[in-house]
């Protein structure tokens, strides 16, 4: 269901550039499992956030990857590697930490979903691209 509402989104947000839209769905058990396994982050209770502006970000940045957007529900469920990783906000300049999951489809191609955790039981899209894979 949360892929479908995205790719709804996607069309929205792709169609009108003035739209504000967003979704939030639940992080799924096996996320929540593994990632607390890995990192000793607790996302219990947690939602995925997606605003049309991550996603016209995605497509202006990355335009042969936003279609992966609909997968990030599978690509946080399945993920093959997860890393946190500093890095500065461009409009801030402030430091804020990311958590890139990886998930290789068709073989060699990874994509990277970059979010932000907050303190509210969110986390929100941030980036996704195509690495290839060296990520590996």
């Amino acid at each position: 269901m949360p892929k479908q509402l995205i790719c709804d989104l996607m069309k929205v947000a792709l169609s009108d550039s003035r739209s504000q839209d967003y979704i939030t769905f639940p992080l799924h058990e096996k996320c929540i499992r593994r990632v607390h396994a890995i990192l000793n982050l607790n996302l219990t209770g947690y939602q995925c956030y997606i605003h049309c502006n991550d996603i016209r970000h995605v497509y202006n940045r990355h335009p042969l990857d936003h279609h992966y957007l609909c997968y990030i529900p599978d690509i946080l469920k399945n993920f093959n590697r997860i890393e946190k990783e500093n890095t500065t906000d461009r409009r801030t300049g402030k430091s804020q930490l990311v958590y890139k999951f990886y998930k290789k489809y068709n073989g060699n191609v990874v994509k990277l979903v970059k979010v932000r955790v907050h303190q509210d039981k969110t986390i929100n899209l941030k980036t996704l691209f195509t690495i290839g894979d060296e990520g590996q």
